[in-house]
């Protein structure tokens, strides 16, 4: 099929749209018709008289002579459109960053305070569409804030406003230093309403804030506002944030520029770098160029022990960090590296979004590759579309949590796809395993039902691990005896046996609470020490005692004999293990 032979990313609405008419003809003769509605593609061609029918998904229906069977295609096409959908989301994203990256060039440019407002506030109100932007800067001295520039009001209104801090939307804004939104600002009572007047002079019904900081110091508040009713998402406010930031180093610039220009011209640098998209590790030399100090960007790593690290943000997101090898910095270089961390975020929000709509499309290949929910051929050919060849022996690796950005890294050709809330990577048998803080390694195997296994295999790995307390790099060898918990039937065989074992205690807690299990399992991890059991349980020692004594009467087992205790121990850690995976 011509469809499946496509590579995504060099197609344009258009020229998809070509082959898929072209593919509708050569698959059900030039008869054959297509109605299609889709986010990124709309197609519409007569088919045959009283057409047979076969839907496209939600999106629309291929329009067949009768007795055609389409429903394979059918499904490949919504496939091929829905992986297309999230080329041309990631493509907008893309496009939103990038006219970012041009507005800080622009920003950056201007070091005249009253040019660079003006700039700020006109590509403010075209990058976010809003019918007014404008910008209010602190006053130190008098202890409140007042708008200084405005783009897109009717009149001078706004730029008489002074709010003292804790006022009005802007006086929360910098009195606390986050962003705060509103769809209908005038009947928001979260607000001190002090300028309404003004605000409905211009007939503003929504707006959005957000801070404008060096470091903890906000020096000025960000605004967009509409004429009508509208919603922002986390998104609009985090690009909104993001603009935020730069128009704040472009303010600071043009009132520092003596002390910034060392800072203001790596700003440009490494705003160059993120255009050209050069590498993470371009940006990491010209900033340590700049400073004249060894320089690292973490993205997911630790930071050294000693050193200086500096949190790189947007908004209220933590991206990664940029990490010193100095003790402290004079208030020049601590300037730069300020200017440097914001367009560091720029680049990270970009590999960012770039990776979450990639993972998105390898996390559906990978949840079909587990379930098996498309032929084998079909499964092969779309691992192949993402550089993965099932027919070599593969093993997978399940991460905690999201370490997606660490393992591009690490490993750039790499299959990796978010599951279930963590990282599985999908590595060859002879790749080196990155070590994690704990992670679950499966068998290594072929074909698209061998990868399923192993990743259900990892991921149980990683289940039992995680319980007992493990960490690094786990595999079914390692659990030692615990491994026969990743088999389910076995699983249930030990429970019941250690149910079997531990009956009368189990029975006991059932009607006195969880006490006499729990208590032996105590003494057993402390190895038959008093002491260490009852502070480990938070009761007495004479307490402990009565406990102990309550078990032996019950059951009859001697807790000094070495064999005893073994099953004792076994049995009481599955009955936990078991009860936590439940």
């Amino acid at each position: 099929m011509v469809l499946d032979t496509l590579v995504l990313v060099d197609q344009t609405p258009d020229s998809l749209a070509t082959a898929v008419l072209r593919e509708v003809s050569e698959q059900f003769g030039t008869d054959a018709g297509i109605e299609l509605h889709h986010s990124t593609l709309a197609l519409g061609r007569a088919g045959p008289q009283a057409p047979a029918k076969v839907p496209i998904g939600e999106f629309g229906h291929l329009l067949l002579p009768a007795g055609s069977d389409g429903d394979a295609f059918a499904a490949s096409l919504l496939a091929r459109l829905l992986d297309f959908e999230a080329i041309q989301q990631a493509r907008g994203r893309a496009a939103r960053l990038s006219s970012l990256y041009q507005a800080s060039q622009e920003f950056t440019a201007e070091l005249d305070l009253d040019r660079a407002l003006r700039v700020i506030v006109d590509r403010g109100r075209e990058l976010t569409g809003a019918d007014i932007c404008y910008l209010s800067l602190t006053d130190f001295e008098r202890g409140d804030t007042y708008i200084r520039i405005s783009s897109g009001t009717r009149s001078d209104a706004f730029d008489r406003i002074r709010l003292s801090y804790g006022d009005g939307l802007g006086g929360l804004v910098a009195k606390e230093g986050r962003p705060y939104y509103s769809s209908d600002y005038m009947h928001d009572e979260r607000f001190v309403h002090v300028v309404d007047a003004q605000v409905d002079s211009e007939g503003v019904v929504s707006v959005v804030g957000v801070p404008l900081k060096l470091a903890a110091r906000v020096i000025g508040v960000l605004f967009i506002a509409n004429r009508y009713h509208s919603t922002f998402g986390e998104e609009d406010v985090a690009f909104l944030q993001a603009l935020g930031d730069n128009a704040a180093v472009a303010i600071e610039n043009a009132r520092l520029y003596g002390m910034l220009d060392r800072a203001a011209q790596l700003h440009r640098r490494l705003t160059e770098l993120v255009l050209t998209e050069q590498p993470l590790e371009a940006l990491e030399a010209a900033i340590g160029d700049a400073l004249q100090l060894n320089v690292r960007v973490l993205s997911g790593q630790t930071a050294p022990a000693e050193g200086i690290e500096t949190l790189v943000s947007a908004g209220p997101t933590v991206l990664g960090s940029l990490w010193l090898d100095v003790a402290r910095l004079d208030e020049e270089r601590r300037m730069a590296l300020e200017q440097a961390a914001r367009v560091v975020a720029v680049h990270l929000l970009k590999d960012r979004a770039v990776t979450l709509a990639a993972l998105r499309t390898r996390g559906e290949l990978l949840d079909a590759l587990v379930s098996a929910a498309m032929p084998t051929d079909e499964l092969t050919r779309r691992a192949a579309a993402y550089g993965l060849d099932v027919t070599v022996p593969h093993r997978a690796v399940v991460y905690r949590g999201d370490q997606s950005g660490v393992l591009a890294r690490v490993l750039p050709g790499a299959f990796v796809a978010g599951r279930l809330g963590n990282t599985v990577a999908l590595l060859p048998a002879t790749t080196v395993v990155p070590a994690g803080e704990l992670a679950g390694v499966g068998p290594a195997l072929v074909g698209p039902d061998g990868l399923a296994r192993s990743v259900r295999e990892a991921t149980r790995i990683f289940d039992v691990a995680g319980l007992l307390g493990r960490t690094g790099l786990i595999t079914r060898d390692d659990l030692g005896v615990y491994a026969l918990l990743l088999d389910a039937q076995r699983a249930e065989e030990l429970e019941t046996q250690s149910r079997s074992l531990l009956g009368p205690l189990l029975e006991y807690d059932d009607s006195h609470g969880q006490v006499l299990v729990p208590t032996l399992e105590a003494y057993l991890d402390a190895q038959g020490r008093p002491k260490e059991t009852a502070a480990s349980l938070n009761v007495h020692v004479n307490s402990l005692y009565y406990r102990l004594q309550r078990i032996k009467e019950l059951t009859g087992w001697s807790l000094e004999d070495a064999e005893e205790r073994l099953q004792l121990h076994l049995a009481c850690r599955i009955l936990r293990l078991r009860q936590r995976r439940s």
